[in-house]
């Protein structure tokens, strides 16, 4: 995913090039995305499904691999294995259920920026 996104240019892009990325959304440096994909798989299953117990209880039944004392990393390793099949897909929208969530809550611009409802 990573290289789709940020592929690596030879040179660092430019300060206009840096901020353009920016405004559609990407990462303007490779080092970004690295720290915030690693900051996201030692995130604890339990802390990342937060109030919903549930949705974490139906992600254990489907892969039994998975339990409440793993990070989302770990979980993901697990659903990494059954990625070609229907049923590792519908695990890996189980997992990425939160992150879902918050962004329908949230509406974006076309400038990048965005607000969350309620905060008018």
């Amino acid at each position: 995913m990573r290289e789709q996104y940020n592929s690596a240019p030879a040179v660092r892009p430019s300060l206009e090039e840096r901020l353009d990325r920016l405004k559609k959304g990407l990462v303007s440096d490779s080092m970004v995305l690295d720290a915030r994909l690693e900051h996201m798989s030692s995130f604890p299953l339990a802390d990342w499904f937060g109030e919903h117990r549930e949705r974490l209880e139906q992600l254990s039944r489907a892969f039994p691999g998975i339990t409440g004392d793993m990070t989302f990393g770990q979980a993901a390793d697990v659903l990494w294995e059954h990625r070609d099949t229907r049923r590792g897909a519908e695990g890996m929208w189980l997992l990425l259920a939160p992150l879902l969530d918050a962004d329908r809550y949230m509406v974006k611009h076309n400038d990048g920026g965005a607000f969350y409802w309620g905060a008018r």
